[in-house]
């Protein structure tokens, strides 16, 4: 389904005074104009956006110019029901859900790249193999 359509449907289970909160890599931010309706997600929930590797804030284009007006700390995603952008500089591995699928179908082992308890659930129900 569409994010949008994802966030509509939260939206109305949770009501209009709940701050909610939206999470993506820096990968997904920089792509958000091949998505459907991407300039319409601020109305429903805050956007917080974690680092990865190799990835920058765009400076230039449509979604540089979305961030100039959206851009807010962390403390201001309780303040509103919607409408901020957080970036979250975080140190992380190099790496994708996309590629540890990727691995695990090819028979190596992920279980480095993420907690035991989801290493042990994606054995126990034996996911991506």
């Amino acid at each position: 389904s569409y994010t949008i359509d994802t966030l509509t449907e939260l939206r109305r289970e949770l009501g209009d005074e709940v701050s909610l909160c939206w999470c993506v890599g820096m990968d997904s931010l920089v792509n958000l104009p091949s998505w459907h309706r991407w300039q319409e997600l601020l109305a429903l929930a805050h956007l917080v956006v974690i680092t990865r590797p190799g990835w920058q804030l765009p400076t230039q284009g449509a979604v540089a110019q979305w961030l100039e007006k959206h851009i807010a700390e962390p403390q201001q995603l309780a303040q509103s029901r919607a409408g901020a952008v957080v970036i979250c500089e975080m140190s992380q591995l190099d790496i994708s859900a996309t590629d540890i699928r990727q691995m695990i179908a090819e028979g190596h082992s992920a279980q480095f790249l993420m907690p035991e308890v989801v290493w042990r659930y994606i054995q126990d129900n034996d996911l991506y193999n």
